[in-house]
């Protein structure tokens, strides 16, 4: 049976919870990936 449906947490484990620091890592990889993507973009149109 599915976890849902017993009614037990799905993620019970909060070592994987993502710090402070690993959110400003994150932003600023999807923000660079933004920017050279924007850049391909208006180079190749």
């Amino acid at each position: 049976m599915q976890n849902w449906l017993k009614g037990d947490d799905i993620s019970t484990n909060f070592e994987d919870e993502p710090t402070h620091k690993k959110y400003e890592f994150y932003e600023s990889v999807e923000l660079e990936y933004a920017s050279t993507e924007a850049a391909a973009t208006s180079t190749t149109h």
